[in-house]
């Protein structure tokens, strides 16, 4: 097998123009040849695949089969969803561009200088840059991004993207006579090939997921965000929940209604966090948007953020000076609206006080602290202090 370092469009459907001919790389002729090179390349893959099988297990040991997959597996599926991508009208945005969204999005920085070809983002552990060659499933959850053409990608093994049956036939012949697994040790496996397992409709729901999440995200087609909020939620939920990507309005509205709920929870995972480096991160975004969505008769995100802040001296996740900052990022938020919707006759449950009065009773420290750096920055943070004063003491204990 040989490798591939560059290559070009494949057009089925429809013809290449001039046009199209100037989003192609310069030098893809110069190093790939022919069509006839792409063809054979992903055909060896993915006979390979098909091979492989989609699972096994032996029967009488009820040991699983494994296969191991690498950088040939995704190069096959990179050539397939890149002809996919252009078919269906994605564009191709330029590469600096391309490299500000994906730090905007996903907090990677590509490295222009570097040779690799993509980077990986882990879902369940983003600060784990290491590749992972596996199809996504209830252990590996990620996405390639493409840096040299400029899109992003599930590993996708062929047979779950292409209808091979119609495009390889031959090779549907031959996995149609392809015999039992056996081993010495564990003896005859029960084999799941890949024939029997997809629907062609599954593979274009695939197929689509990736046409609009790249058209979503890079070519800011908003009207794709209805299909992917129903058919790929896992994936957009994450954008602001594991990434904190807040611009779409509209995204960060739906990943909040869809967890007020669960509000408690929610504020703990996903306004104060660490980043990689293990610094605080605060997603400011998010606070925008309780500031905005809280009213005298909804106060839901208000009270969960409020409590947050009552029990962050017990977070063992931030030390002393974060926790203060975290206290003046909440305040600097909540006691407006305190001040504004309490007086309403609303149905919203209010405490007597802000969450910072009382805090500040216990403890002057947080005070002097917030004061000595210069109130954060944060717009109502001063005004908010110095009606500390005249605020209603706190209700006595019961």
């Amino acid at each position: 097998m040989f490798k591939i370092k560059s290559i070009f469009y494949l057009i089925f459907i429809i013809p290449l123009n001039i046009k199209c001919q100037s989003k192609i790389d310069k030098n893809t002729n110069e190093v790939m040849g022919n069509n006839d090179s792409i063809n054979s390349y992903t055909e060896n893959i993915l006979w390979k695949q098909l091979k492989q099988c989609f699972d096994y297990y032996y029967i009488e040991s009820g040991v699983e089969g494994s296969d191991e997959y690498n950088k040939d597996d995704l190069q096959a599926a990179i050539y397939k969803i890149e002809q996919m991508l252009f078919n269906n009208n994605f564009n191709f945005i330029d590469k600096n561009l391309f490299n500000k969204k994906i730090k905007n999005i996903f907090g990677r920085t590509i490295d222009v200088s570097s040779n690799s070809e993509y980077l990986y983002v882990n879902f369940f552990n983003k600060c784990n840059k290491n590749i992972v060659y596996h199809p996504n499933d209830i252990d590996y959850q990620g996405i390639f991004i493409i840096k040299n053409k400029n899109f992003i990608m599930d590993f996708y093994l062929l047979p779950r993207i292409i209808d091979y049956q119609k495009e390889y036939p031959k090779l549907y012949e031959k996995e149609k006579r392809l015999t039992e697994i056996s081993n010495r040790e564990f003896g005859i496996a029960k084999v799941r090939y890949w024939k029997d397992m997809f629907s062609l409709n599954e593979k274009n729901k695939n197929v689509l997921t990736l046409v609009s999440r790249n058209k979503y995200l890079f070519n800011d087609d908003k009207s794709q965000f209805a299909w992917l909020i129903n058919n790929d939620s896992f994936f957009m939920e994450n954008l602001v929940t594991n990434f904190g990507y807040t611009e779409d309005k509209k995204l960060l509205n739906w990943v909040m209604e869809k967890n007020k709920s669960n509000a408690v929870e929610f504020v703990k995972n996903n306004i104060f966090v660490k980043n990689c480096q293990g610094d605080l991160e605060i997603r400011e975004g998010i606070l925008k948007y309780i500031e905005e969505n809280t009213n005298e008769n909804d106060n839901t995100y208000y009270t969960a953020l409020e409590s947050f802040g009552y029990n962050i001296g017990d977070d063992n996740n931030f030390n002393k000076n974060e926790k203060v900052k975290i206290i003046a990022y909440i305040a600097n938020s909540l006691s407006p609206l305190f001040y504004k919707y309490t007086q309403l006759n609303g149905n919203a449950i209010w405490n007597s006080a802000t969450m910072l009065y009382n805090l500040s009773v216990r403890n002057e420290y947080i005070i002097s602290e917030i004061e000595k750096n210069n109130y954060f920055n944060l717009s109502n943070l001063k005004e908010v202090i110095e009606n500390l004063d005249v605020e209603a003491p706190p209700l006595p204990a019961e």
